[in-house]
Formats: structure tokens, sequence, C-alpha cells
């Protein structure tokens, strides 16, 4: 188990010039040139597929084993935060030795359209881990991934937006 880091403030800079945190993408193409520049900066990419979370056992079985979880992990959303805060203070397979991490979520339409409420908790708690790792000293993005361009992926932490915000080659075209 890795030493818990002191928390720090202000280090949002850590991210590549026009990555957010949290940013929502529907075309391949701008979420790979993304995660390229990502895995230049020597990033660990954590790429998950939510095709299937409304079965909530394989939504946590693919997080924990995507996130290298404990074994003892309770597979239930408050455990899921729990983890997830491990993960950001650098208690868990990726951390603050890294230059950074992306967690990527493909398909979160096929979650949000079978399981809305549940897919909008574990967006907040993946935002929160990010936000949480920003505090600790290093970057971890989430960068969510839909099909359709019109579903809204509700924000965590309102009143900043309706909705997640597009990545900033998508929001120039368009979206």
């Amino acid at each position: 188990m890795v030493a818990e880091p002191t928390p720090i403030r202000g280090r949002s800079s850590l991210l590549p010039h026009g990555l957010e945190p949290l940013q929502r993408y529907q075309g391949v193409a701008a979420l790979a040139a993304d995660l390229g520049r990502c895995a230049e900066q020597g990033w660990t990419i954590i790429d998950l597929d939510a095709d299937g979370w409304a079965d909530r056992d394989r939504l946590h079985a693919d997080l924990a084993d995507a996130l290298d979880f404990p074994d003892h992990y309770g597979r239930n959303l408050d455990a899921l935060a729990d983890s997830l805060g491990d993960l950001a203070a650098g208690r868990l397979r990726v951390g603050p030795q890294e230059p950074g991490a992306v967690l990527v979520v493909r398909r979160l339409d096929q979650f949000l359209t079978q399981d809305p409420r549940t897919a909008s908790t574990v967006v907040a708690l993946l935002d929160g881990a990010g936000r949480k790792a920003l505090r600790y000293g290093w970057p971890l993005a989430v960068f969510l991934q839909t099909e359709d361009p019109a579903l809204e992926i509700p924000m965590p932490h309102p009143p900043t937006s309706a909705s997640v915000p597009w990545n900033r080659s998508e929001r120039h075209n368009g979206r």
C-alpha cells in the first residue's frame, strides 16, 4: 500500500493544455487524439466499456478489475465511493507517483438509458475522484464517451452546468 500524500491545492495546471478533468466525447477521433496527448505525457489510460453496466454486478466487477480494487471491495456504491477515494489518494494501482491517469468510460449512453440514477451517481463519484486527485497533486481525468449527442449527461456538481461539458474539439464543432 502507498502512503497517503499530503493534500495540496491549485494543481489543475497538471492537465495537458485544453483538457478538463471531466469531459464528454462523441467522436472516437477526438477521444483518440486526447488520449494520445495523455499517453505522450506518460499517463496511465484505464479504458472501460459501460455497455452492460445496468447489471450492477458487472458494473462493480469491471471497475474492480480495471482499477485494481482490493479483494474485500463491497461491490456497492458506498464501497465504490471509498475505493475511488483510495484511488485519488494514491493508495491503489495508480497515483501521485504517475504523471497522470485518465479513466475512459465508453458507451456511457447505454448505462444512462438503462439505469439513469446509478449512472449519474457513478459519474459523480468518478468526477469526485478526479477532483480529489488534483488536491493530492496529480491529475486523474475522466473522459465520458457517448454515441448519442443529444443525450444529457448530468453534471455531478450543479450549478456549474446542466450537462458534462464537451471536449474542446467537439465543443468548437457545434456541440
